[in-house]
């Protein structure tokens, strides 16, 4: 099962990544070939980039590549720096299911209002990408942190 969420994440990335670099060539195209530039290229190119973050965000977390201070962890080692991990991890996975619960009622009521150049959509594509990538993250920082605070996998 997880194997196959990790699949559909990498595709969505890479799905918006060609979006984005697709209207990005359009919009050069109109406006310094063609001398007439569009609105709507720019403003799918900047969503498409939002959802390429946003679940990139899990991506992130499911390889360990999130910037982080490891001072204190690398002077700990052995079985506090293992805690510390842990501990870091369930705080990570509360601070983004908080994340999560408010960007659900955020997108939620943003389902209302529309995008400027393209009025026949509604924000809510948009912005439905922050609580969706905030609770795959979270889910897999809880994965994580109970992996590490499981005394049978830590070999203590």
């Amino acid at each position: 099962m997880l194997r196959w969420i990790d699949r559909v994440e990498e595709l969505i990335t890479q799905f918006f990544f060609w979006i984005m670099c697709l209207f990005v060539l359009i919009q050069i195209v109109s406006r310094y070939i063609m001398n007439n530039p569009l609105s709507f290229p720019d403003e799918i190119a900047r969503h498409a980039y939002v959802w390429m973050t946003f679940i990139g965000v899990s991506l992130a977390t499911k390889h360990d590549e999130h910037v982080r201070v490891d001072l204190i962890h690398r002077i700990a080692g052995g079985k506090a720096a293992t805690f510390l991990e842990a501990f870091v991890r369930f705080g990570m996975f509360g601070l983004l299911a908080v994340l999560s619960i408010l960007g659900w009622q955020y997108a939620w009521f943003s389902r209302v209002n529309r995008w400027a150049s393209l009025p026949f959509l509604s924000m809510m594509l948009v912005t439905i990408s922050f609580p969706l990538g905030c609770t795959l993250a979270a889910l897999r920082a809880l994965r994580i942190a109970m992996r590490l605070s499981d005394p049978s996998r830590n070999g203590a």
